[in-house]
């Protein structure tokens, strides 16, 4: 007997039965090949054979959850178009806007010690390579009006 502490945490709305079903099923492959891996790790067919369904399946799997993500935000943003506030509140939570800090630990002066290290690494990484080569706009080229978006629009923008 052992003790399992698992702690609730709210599921994505397109996170449905079917889906749930085809995970469990993609990590029982994933045990499978491990095992197998284990047992007898000179029987490559067995292996490659485990693999091979493992990856299929995973295949399926990925593919469900993007057209379930697809179809639910399709349907979202179709239904809220009459309105902004709505539209817009939707995508705020889709953009992860508005959550609090998973951390609180992590200190200004943190993130500031991190992104100079990143600069420092890209710059170091960088020192060599050719100056970058920018085109100007060609003359006559300007903003002269907006045009209303589109459902397809906006969906191609949050990808």
């Amino acid at each position: 007997m052992r003790t399992v502490r698992f702690r609730r945490r709210a599921s994505d709305a397109w996170f449905d039965d079917d889906y749930r079903v085809a995970k469990r099923c993609v990590r029982e492959f994933e045990r499978d090949v491990r095992r197998i891996r284990r047992a007898d790790p000179q029987n490559t067919t067995a292996i490659d054979a485990a693999t091979a369904i493992w990856t299929k399946r995973r295949r399926e799997y990925r593919n469900m959850l993007r057209t379930k993500r697809q179809k639910f935000w399709l349907a979202k943003v179709e239904s809220e178009s009459s309105s902004p506030q709505l539209l817009w509140r939707s995508i705020d939570v889709l953009l992860g806007r508005g959550r609090i800090s998973s951390s609180l630990s992590v200190t200004a002066d943190a993130v500031h010690a991190f992104f100079d290290a990143k600069v420092a690494g890209v710059r170091s990484s960088t020192n060599d390579a050719p100056p970058p080569v920018f085109a100007a706009a060609p003359p006559g080229c300007s903003l002269m009006e907006f045009q209303r978006l589109s459902v397809d629009d906006v969906v191609a923008a949050v990808r």
